[in-house]
């Protein structure tokens, strides 16, 4: 990927995160999780682009775990919490070693208890 394009795509990945998805998050709006469904497809694509394996256990245990956790945050406080909750259960069990996991653990503990979670805030 050229250097051009990286920058692109950088300020694009911030315009979603800063703007789009807390925009979505506050309306309640269904196409927060289409949105989150082509961001994880966009970025696996990409990936595949620039030669990463998407099936080896860097990507499916590290990488996408970053993206499928934030999305099922979402789907809990979008009120689909059964979906959300499952979700969040299999990254854990999936990605016990990623450096996340007590961050990740923390925010399920507090979507559990009906609060505010730093993935998932406006």
């Amino acid at each position: 990927m050229t250097t051009m394009k990286m920058v692109i795509a950088g300020v694009l990945v911030a315009l979603l995160d800063k703007t789009v998805f807390p925009f979505l998050r506050r309306n309640k709006s269904p196409m927060l999780m289409t949105l989150w469904d082509k961001r994880i497809a966009n970025e696996t694509a990409r990936a595949k682009r620039s030669g990463v394996n998407v099936m080896s256990p860097k990507f499916t245990q590290q990488i996408l775990p970053k993206l499928q956790w934030p999305r099922a945050c979402d789907q809990v406080l979008m009120g689909n919490e059964a979906e959300g909750f499952a979700a969040m259960v299999g990254i854990l069990r999936q990605s016990a070693n990623l450096a996340e996991f007590d961050t990740y653990a923390k925010e399920l503990r507090a979507l559990l208890a009906g609060e505010e979670t730093k993935s998932a805030a406006p």
